[in-house]
């Protein structure tokens, strides 16, 4: 990604603003995605079914008959932390 900004990210405060802003901006993409497939598709392509029933074997039994539909209805709220592990492959903008 070409960096056309004023941030460093050789800069910390510039780096976490950097690495906040696409945080954010992957949430709502995500966050989107799973209520177009809830809406449209109807379909657990995420595959959180199986997490419940790894996680809630005894609730599983009386869920996965109409799994789909419980999902299509769920409050999926999603959160992501994105970290920047090697920023020394990006340099400040070649424009002032």
């Amino acid at each position: 990604m070409e960096n056309t900004t004023n941030l460093d990210p050789s800069k910390r405060k510039d780096l976490q603003f950097i690495e906040n802003e696409l945080s954010k901006e992957t949430q709502e993409s995500v966050q989107k995605l799973i209520k177009k497939v809830q809406e449209e598709y109807k379909m657990d392509i995420f595959g959180f079914g199986r997490r419940v029933h790894q996680q809630y074997p005894h609730q599983w039994k009386s869920l996965k008959d109409n799994w789909n539909e419980t999902f299509s209805q769920l409050k999926v709220s999603v959160k992501v932390d994105l970290k920047c592990t090697d920023p020394g492959q990006t340099n400040s903008s070649i424009y002032p």
